[in-house]
């Protein structure tokens, strides 16, 4: 059953055995007993009666009177008990009425059907409402109740044909009947008959709106998104703006980046409803989409009083806009503030993991580590942020210098989490960085057990095989990673540098990087991998143009900054080029990875040359 179902089925009960309902039929009932019983004692009279119940210690009650009397009293005790909201209570007074009685009584099973669904008691909710049916085949919710118990039992011819019976019942009929065997039609896979259906009653709903904005969901779900954005606008023409063609409205204008649009809307329901949660969020989530940073932050300020103001309202509003307040703020490196708005949802909400990990990222992105580490330390292994916190601490650890304990942490989330591909990927990074490839590789192979051809693993595994002077292994990876993804920005410049580097295939090797640039623009390496094509193809001054920018970008580069040089000596600027080798001769004294080492080796050797 879905939740959907559910609840309407929850609201069709409460409404059908509302306390009102209830006294008629105890009422009923009454009248029915009493009348069985004067039919059957005629000559009684109440004087009489009080004497016998006088002298009931010498006079036998009739046995039939007695249990017609004893069933009287439970029936009426089963319905107090359900009026006052004790429900087991009222199950075990009805279930003995409902077994002692010999014929059905519609609106007793009607209740214990009702109380067995509460229960999750379906086969038996199954038997009431059949002896309901008996009593009773054109009372629509009783067809409804039965559709829905043999759809979940998966008998769904029969649950079919009682959905087809709700729609002709004429008793207690249930308003928009037709939506709930259209979305029965949908789960099976027929959503063309479901739209049908939709289409053909559209004009006998009471509510057209509301039945627009099911057809309108049945074509989304069907992917036919122009036309349910139709359908959703033509609901607001004919039936008025409500929450839900706002909120399924709303969502396609914003996959379809209609921003304008999706303010029109939302200036429409705050209209309607000035204080209107949803429609005043995505205002605000608009004006971040505009990148009109300082709007958003007063629209957010606002909806945060305005809710807090209303009476009764949810906590959960008032903690997802102070959530998305502070991600706002930590944009605008207004870290300060968006610290305060993170600290005053885990004042009330101190166990609120998901709120940690964004305090403790803020730490760790305004360098305060040790603060973020306590934080995480603290978020326990049941948690489901469990795995992201100790991903996090991993990396606090490797940026601390502390590899081996990041290593050790990675290790030990792997034997609970061997599914995700990026604690292996992460893995093989710090060990390669440790100058332990040999085991780099061997996480690599293992992960890549695990998850086949994953474009991170792979990478990281090309990585450490460049490392070992293995390029041509490497070559043949990244190859095979842009196969699985053409768009894989840096396997695309690891290729077109390695053609370069190698004189070969210059053309294919210019094309690689800047597709790799479309993707990156402002890339300084990229930028490098396509003046060093150009250098190698003789275009000297487009080779300067790009690695110029190339040195600004990635802050001198020892790599790039031989470049330059070399590019400045073919085009006869010396003194230039002298100035670009000597900066990176003086830095020889650094901790060089091997690829720097290489170029300051090669600098000194140009440098032997000239002499």
């Amino acid at each position: 059953m879905t939740e959907r179902m559910r609840e309407q089925l929850r609201i069709s009960n409460i409404i059908s055995s509302s306390p009102i309902w209830l006294f008629f039929c105890i009422l009923s009932q009454l009248v029915w007993f009493s009348g069985c019983s004067s039919m059957l004692h005629p000559e009684s009279s109440p004087s009489s009666f009080e004497s016998e119940i006088r002298n009931a210690q010498t006079t036998n009650m009739d046995q039939e009177l007695e249990e017609r009397s004893n069933i009287l009293f439970r029936y009426v005790a089963g319905n107090l008990s359900y009026l006052n909201g004790q429900y087991d209570e009222a199950l075990e007074y009805l279930k003995d009425v409902s077994n002692q009685i010999p014929f059905p009584v519609e609106k007793l099973h009607w209740t214990l059907s009702e109380l067995y669904m509460r229960n999750e008691q379906r086969e038996d909710a199954r038997r009431e409402v059949e002896k309901a049916l008996l009593a009773n085949p054109n009372n629509s919710r009783y067809h409804f109740m039965l559709a829905i118990l043999l759809a979940s039992a998966g008998e769904l011819e029969e649950a079919e044909k009682h959905y087809k019976e709700m729609l002709s019942a004429s008793e207690d009929p249930i308003q928009g009947a037709f939506f709930y065997y259209a979305e029965f039609l949908q789960e099976q896979g027929r959503r063309e008959e479901a739209i049908s259906l939709v289409v053909d009653h559209i004009d006998e709903a009471e509510d057209v709106g509301m039945a627009l904005w099911v057809l309108g969901d049945l074509y989304e779900s069907s992917n036919d998104l122009k036309k349910a954005q139709e359908v959703y606008e033509d609901g607001i023409k004919r039936g008025g703006l409500n929450e839900k063609l706002f909120s399924s409205l709303g969502r396609l204008y914003m996959l379809n980046n209609d921003i304008q649009a999706a303010r029109e809307l939302c200036e429409q329901m705050v209209e309607l409803e000035p204080f209107n949660y949803r429609a005043n969020l995505l205002l605000a989530q608009l004006l971040v989409a505009e990148n009109k940073l300082d709007e958003a932050v007063v629209q957010f300020n606002r909806l945060l009083e305005d809710t807090t103001a209303l009476e009764g309202y949810e906590y959960s509003k008032i903690r997802d806009v102070r959530l998305e307040l502070a991600q706002l703020e930590a944009r605008r490196e207004n870290y300060g503030e968006a610290e305060r708005q993170l600290l005053l949802i885990l004042t009330d909400e101190p166990q609120n993991d998901s709120v940690r990990y964004e305090l403790a990222s803020l730490y760790v992105s305004t360098g305060r580590r040790i603060k973020a580490f306590d934080l995480l330390e603290e978020i326990p292994h049941e948690s489901s942020f469990y795995l992201h916190a100790r991903y996090l601490l991993a990396f606090i650890l490797r940026e601390d210098g502390n590899p081996v304990r990041a290593v050790k942490e990675l290790r030990l989330l792997l034997e609970h989490y061997p599914e995700h591909s990026a604690i292996w990927a992460r893995l093989v990074t710090i060990l390669s960085e440790m100058n332990r490839e040999d085991e780099a590789l061997e996480a690599a192979r293992e992960g890549l057990v695990l998850h086949g051809d994953n474009e991170s693993l792979l990478f990281e595994q090309a990585r450490v095989l460049d490392k070992l002077g293995q390029q041509a292994g490497a070559l043949e990876i990244m190859e095979q990673i842009i196969a699985l993804n053409p768009d894989h920005a840096y396997a695309l410049n690891y290729i077109a540098y390695a053609l370069a580097e190698r004189e070969i295939e210059l053309e294919r090797a210019e094309k690689l990087v800047v597709r790799a640039l479309k993707i990156r623009p402002e890339d300084g390496y990229f930028l490098d991998t396509l003046g060093w094509i150009h250098f190698k193809r003789g275009n000297l001054k487009a080779a300067k143009q790009y690695i110029e920018k190339a040195v600004q970008l990635t802050e001198g580069d020892i790599v790039i900054l031989e470049h330059i040089g070399d590019v400045l000596q073919a085009l006869g600027e010396t003194a230039k080029a002298e100035e670009a080798y000597g900066k990176v001769l003086q830095r020889e004294a650094e901790d060089l990875s091997a690829d720097e080492r290489e170029a300051v080796e090669r600098i000194r050797r140009k440098r032997q040359r000239e002499i």
